[in-house]
């Protein structure tokens, strides 16, 4: 949902409230197919409930905060413990004159219309105004009325406020993931925080401290663990030399790998795949008859796992796996 964008469309609308109610239903009861005759926004205060909107279904949760537009269909299945929520039916629109830009940003936006819903993550503040509002709209003079205006204005901004809110966090969560991504997909590169704070629209600082904040790692030493676990990898599973294996994971000099490798695994290249490979049997025709003649043996596996190196979905998985690890390494992405 774009924040900033009905921030700005909100700003320029007037609206008008129809209706402020707080609605008990209890244990059993169902709501069923009712078209809302205007905008809505409703606020579960307390019990459970299944909400159901335009056919998409959400188990309520407390103080969950749902808004659609005029004609939407509600149905509302009361839990054990029944429900009970507030509803402000309201009808907005742009005030005019309209420029072309701003009409067509409301055209595509809709946002009386859309649906959204938000679990809030300071609720009190929203619950406040909303029992102010339904106190207000109950009084009889016409004073009582503008007041509910004003604090449903007031309801609206702090709700955008928090959505905003929780999208910057989100976005921040993904930073990491992105991170893992991008090194998994391009670890045989030349990766520099600066190339990665370029691409991520970071500073070098706060990209690096995230990224340890999440993984235990810093960057520079996740990508030395998955050039690492890349090259053991390659030596059990190949042939190839230290210098081709190296030029294969992002480092020219294959004795500055030599020596990262020693000092993460306790072994030399050498001494780790004469400890860890498996004998390979020969195809030869001997062998094959053998086989083909005896009864079947289970199959061995090396204990190395390359999951760490592959990528898989957003890097999400990856960014727990190293919390508590040892402190980082000082140096240079190669």
């Amino acid at each position: 949902m774009e924040i900033q964008n009905h921030m700005v469309l909100w700003n320029h609308a007037s609206f008008n409230i129809f209706d402020i109610r707080r609605v008990v239903v209890q244990a059993g009861q169902t709501l069923r197919s009712y078209v809302l005759p205007a905008s809505v926004f409703v606020m579960s205060v307390r019990g459970s409930a299944q909400i159901i909107l335009d056919e998409t279904a959400h188990n309520t949760r407390r103080f969950q905060i749902f808004h659609a537009g005029k004609g939407s269909v509600l149905n509302v299945e009361a839990a054990q413990e029944g429900f009970e929520y507030y509803c402000v039916y309201y009808k907005a629109k742009l005030s005019l004159p309209t420029h072309g830009e701003l009409a067509a940003l409301a055209e595509r936006l809709r946002p009386f219309h859309v649906t959204y819903n938000l679990i809030p993550a300071e609720p009190v503040i929203l619950y406040r105004c909303l029992t102010d509002m339904h106190k207000e709209w109950g009084k009889a003079e016409a004073l009582g009325h503008l007041r509910a205006k004003v604090l449903l204005f007031q309801f609206i901004t702090e709700v955008l406020n928090q959505m905003q809110s929780q999208d910057a966090r989100s976005q921040k969560r993904d930073l990491a993931a992105q991170i893992i991504t991008i090194i998994q997909s391009r670890y045989a590169e030349a990766i520099t925080l600066e190339l990665l704070s370029e691409n991520l629209n970071y500073s070098v600082p706060h990209l690096s401290s995230y990224f340890k904040s999440r993984t235990g790692l810093s960057p520079i030493d996740y990508l030395i663990k998955v050039r690492i676990d890349k090259t053991a990898a390659l030596l059990l599973e190949t042939d190839a030399t230290l210098k081709e294996i190296a030029s294969s994971v992002g480092y020219q000099d294959p004795y500055y790998l030599g020596r990262l490798f020693k000092k993460h695994k306790g072994v030399s290249p050498s001494h780790f795949r004469t400890e860890h490979r498996l004998p390979q049997l020969e195809d030869s025709p001997s062998t094959t008859m053998r086989l083909s003649i005896g009864p079947p043996k289970a199959l061995s596996y090396t204990n190395i796992v390359d999951n760490d190196y592959q990528r898989v979905g957003d890097g999400e998985d990856e960014l727990n796996m190293y919390r508590g690890s040892r402190p980082p390494i000082g140096g240079i992405i190669a």
